[in-house]
């Protein structure tokens, strides 16, 4: 049996020569899949090469096979969680590491929650994960994590979210795709870097395994200058709207960005059907007159009615509130 209350699954894994565990693949119900931190008593540290993948690499030998519920019924129910069928993820405390290819072609990957321990992380280990989207950390901004070493495997856009100690969003971060090319030097044979993006800026502003927010924040102009209009405002609202060592100056310069591109930003959160996101962009007045009128028209036009009537509630609130200061200011 394994331990700890976590969902029915089967999991397949090796010892280390250190006793801990090393996870090789993962059969549950259905998503999301939370892994356990120990199996038959060992503390899993380690996520195999290949693990999620559909290309099978396990070891010859001395390979260990783990249910969480001992009951018949589960065990039916119970599939290969590899590829396109994982798309939300937890992963234990007690992973510090990540090998070599470990999501490879996981293009349902959505999300990926890991401690802040989980550091040593191979090489390729995101190749193909194109719908990977969210990284969660289970640690404060201020803390070390491996969020850098994470980042740093994945050049696609993407939010980290660093969950503080209630497990809710205590900031959250957009670190735009960049991409790299390489130029052959002839007759030497040598290859210069080419890299394009914002974003590869963005990953290298850690120190000792922390978040420099202020280095991150006077990225700002030029990611405004490189990026398109989406890209800044919802690196721009994600900042404000999780303000954890934002100065006053710079959240000036951030609220300026985001009501450049109200709509354009409000008009993604539409599309995910977020309302609480798009009633904070409105508390803030980040949302309002023509850009509030044109995502009313676009709520309208893709059919999402509840979304209409909250903003069309908001304009409302705005227009009392506007009129009101407007006899205020004449009495």
């Amino acid at each position: 049996m394994m331990d700890g209350g976590m969902q029915p699954g089967k999991y397949l894994w090796e010892c280390m020569e250190n006793g801990t565990a090393r996870l090789l693949r993962v059969y549950a119900r259905n998503n999301p899949v939370v892994i356990p931190d120990k199996l038959e008593g060992h503390v899993l540290s380690s996520i195999g090469a290949y693990c999620f993948s559909n290309a099978e690499h396990l070891p010859d030998k001395n390979i260990r096979e783990t249910y969480l519920s001992a009951e018949e019924t589960d065990r039916l129910h119970l599939h290969l969680m590899a590829g396109m069928d994982i798309e939300y993820l937890e992963l234990p405390d007690s992973v510090i590491e990540i090998q070599d290819l470990a999501f490879y072609n996981c293009k349902s990957l959505i999300s990926l929650q890991v401690g802040k321990y989980t550091k040593n992380i191979g090489s390729d280990v995101f190749m193909n994960c194109h719908a990977l989207k969210t990284l969660q950390i289970r640690g404060g901004i201020q803390e070390p994590s491996g969020a850098s070493a994470i980042l740093h495997r994945i050049a696609s856009e993407i939010e980290v979210h660093f969950l503080g100690s209630d497990h809710g969003t205590e900031a959250c971060l957009l670190y735009p795709e960049y991409t790299e090319s390489y130029d052959e030097i002839a007759p030497a044979h040598i290859f210069g870097r080419n890299i394009t993006g914002e974003g590869f800026r963005a990953r290298q502003l850690f120190a000792d395994e922390i978040v420099q927010l202020d280095r991150y924040d006077a990225i700002l102009e030029k990611v405004a200058a490189e990026e398109n209009d989406l890209t800044v405002g919802r690196l721009a609202l994600l900042r404000l709207l999780y303000p954890v060592g934002l100065r006053p100056e710079k959240q000036r310069e951030y609220e300026h960005y985001i009501r450049q591109n109200g709509f354009v930003t409000a008009k993604y959160y539409i599309d995910l059907r977020d309302q609480e996101t798009l009633q904070k962009m409105c508390e803030n007045r980040y949302l309002q007159g023509n850009d509030l009128d044109e995502a009313i028209q676009y709520c309208v036009s893709v059919k999402w009615g509840e979304g209409s009537a909250h903003l069309l509630d908001w304009k409302q609130r705005f227009a009392s509130t506007d009129r009101r200061n407007r006899y205020t200011f004449e009495d």
